[in-house]
């Protein structure tokens, strides 16, 4: 592999557009900028930092125990078995994480406007808030966000 045509030190991992060559993933991260890496898929809009693990979540039990709460939660893995079933299966474990962050975005967080410049994503995240306002309106947004979570 070739080494990184920004610092010439390490080799190069990474495909760039910007450089015309091949960047090491530390340059990658530290010369990102909109203007010249949108549409790469190592591009990401910066957003805040956010603790996801410390938001309150269902126990496994309380979940395995609750018909309820599996009807609801049914409701959300059908959306995103959907999205993945219309991509033919080929979803990355990394989309669908994401997908479940902007989610937690909206409504744990109760960001007004979520940044996603990545069409794929954006598609899966508007299935879920479809399928949330329209089977399951009427349940309290904690109880959304812990079975996000």
């Amino acid at each position: 592999m070739a080494k990184c045509s920004v610092c010439n030190a390490r080799k190069g991992k990474r495909q760039c557009e910007r450089e015309n060559g091949w960047i090491c993933t530390e340059c990658c991260g530290s010369t990102r900028q909109a203007e010249h890496c949108q549409g790469c898929g190592f591009y990401r809009e910066s957003r805040p930092k956010r603790h996801y693990a410390g938001i309150p979540r269902f126990s496994t039990q309380d979940m395995e125990s609750d018909f309820q709460l599996q009807s609801y939660a049914d409701t959300i893995e059908g959306a995103l078995c959907f999205w993945d079933h219309l991509h033919e299966m080929s979803l990355s474990d990394a989309s669908m994480l994401s997908v479940a962050e902007m989610l937690l975005d909206k409504y744990y967080y109760h960001d007004s406007s979520i940044p996603c410049t990545e069409n794929l994503l954006r598609e899966g995240y508007d299935m879920v808030v479809q399928a949330i306002s329209e089977d399951i309106a009427d349940v309290p947004q904690e109880t959304i966000v812990k079975i996000l979570v």
